[in-house]
């Protein structure tokens, strides 16, 4: 049966620094695998707290399917005093996952990030 969503889904944060981190999510069967595995290059501890990250925000939604593995990981590790890359975060695990359009979740988060503070602009 063909998938109703899109395997892989990348998004963009940006920094306080006017660089971009992308978050990418791939969702593949689990097969036994974790629900959720994330990755950052060179930062263990930032990856666990992706993880965590992705697992809360999965307690606000309605339903869960736990048939899929979500592999999530970041380009570069952020600062430490960044924030704004766990929205993106959650997005891409959503859209990953088919209950957020990539479309209008792509344009929420620019209009939420465009001067990298994380309030509606």
């Amino acid at each position: 049966m063909p998938s109703k969503t899109a395997d892989r889904v990348d998004v963009r944060s940006l920094l306080a620094d006017g660089g971009e981190v992308v978050v990418t999510a791939t969702r593949r069967p689990r097969d036994g695998r974790a629900d959720i595995k994330c990755s950052v290059p060179g930062a263990p501890q930032l990856a666990l707290r992706m993880q965590a990250v992705a697992r809360l925000a999965r307690h606000t939604e309605a339903s869960y399917d736990s048939r899929d593995q979500v592999v999530i990981s970041l380009d570069r590790a952020p600062a430490p005093e960044e924030r704004d890359w766990e929205l993106a975060v959650v997005l891409a695990d959503r859209m990953v996952r088919g209950l957020l359009p990539r479309r209008a979740a792509g344009q929420r988060l620019v209009r939420c990030l465009a001067a990298g503070t994380g309030r509606r602009t």
